[in-house]
Order: C-alpha cells, then structure tokens, then sequence
C-alpha cells in the first residue's frame, strides 16, 4: 500500500489550519474560479457517476488499482482543494449563512476523513459546485482518496469502504455508494 498518511485521526493537518491572509485570498479565488467553472447539474452528475463507477468496480474487485488510477481525476472542473475541516465549515458558512448547518456538513466530512486516516488512506477534502438549470450555483463538501498508485488491492478497497460507512450517519451519496460496491446495476 501507498505510503500511511503520517496524520493521525486528530492531526491538525485536517482540523484546523490557520491560513495566511495571502493563502485565504487564494483559496477564494479557487472557489470563485471553480464557482465559475462549475459544470451543469447533467454534467456534473454524469462526471459523478463515472466517478463513483469506476471505483465501485475496483471495490468489487472487477479492475485493478491501475485501471482506477487511470479513470480517475483527483481535481475536475468545479472543485476545488479545501486545506482543513474548519475552512470548510468557513466556506460552507460563507454561501448559507447558516451556523448549525455549516457545522453539521463539515462534521460529516471529518468523520469521512477520520474513517480515511484511520484506514490508512490519504484523504482529499473537497467542496464541489454545480450550476442548476435556473443558473444558481449549488454546492457539495465531500471526501475523496488519493487513491495510491501501487500496494495491496485488497487493503485499499477496505480503507475505501471504511471511509465511505465509517460515519454515525450515512448521507444519500454515501448509501448510493455502498449500494454500488455490493451490486454490478
């Protein structure tokens, strides 16, 4: 397996990150340039799809590490890097203005991140953006793997599968997920 992330579950690698003033402006500039870049609601899902496919069939056992690898983008079109679960909480706070709801995504996400670190995987926490048809931009936090080009295929599809039903409540995505690294359709 890919080198173990040398964080540990409350490594402040992923709690909290005091960002510079020059990093904080470009990390907006990120998010408005991935807001600006966001793909259509078919597009987006179509990329997600693809996305969650491609690595439901290497879960299942049906393709390598390789083939994953090979299908996979860590960064697309409308997303964009968050450095820490409380600059996600930020973000997230910054389109809804909603404490109590920033605070419940981002503490979904740490628990996925949690899972990840725990699992020996090297999570990337991530907020996506799609434009709707009426052309307001939604948004979706979420956890991906840098998914290790080499190492037991076996042990990352558990840390893969670890990280997705490791959380006290499973979200839609993450049941559809789990759904698809059990069934072929």
């Amino acid at each position: 397996m890919k080198e173990k992330s040398e964080a540990n579950i409350n490594s402040p690698e992923y709690e909290k990150k005091d960002l510079t003033q020059v990093e904080l402006e470009e990390l907006l500039n990120k998010v408005e340039e991935a807001k600006n870049n966001a793909p259509n609601e078919e597009e987006f899902f179509r990329a997600e799809n693809e996305r969650e496919d491609a690595v439901a069939e290497f879960v299942r056992g049906e393709k390598s590490l390789q083939w994953l690898n090979e299908q996979i983008d860590s960064i697309v079109p409308g997303e964009v890097e968050i450095p820490s679960i409380d600059v996600l909480e930020r973000v997230i706070l910054g389109f809804t203005k909603n404490h109590e709801f920033a605070k419940e995504q981002a503490n979904h996400e740490k628990e996925h991140l949690d899972a990840a670190v725990k699992a020996g995987l090297k999570p990337i926490l991530k907020i996506r953006f799609l434009r709707k048809k009426d052309g307001k931009i939604s948004f979706f936090p979420s956890v991906s793997m840098d998914i290790p080009k080499v190492g037991d295929e076996n042990e990352i599809r558990m840390g893969i599968i670890k990280s997705t039903e490791e959380v006290t409540e499973l979200s839609p995505s993450d049941q559809e997920a789990i759904s698809k690294y059990k069934d072929k359709n």
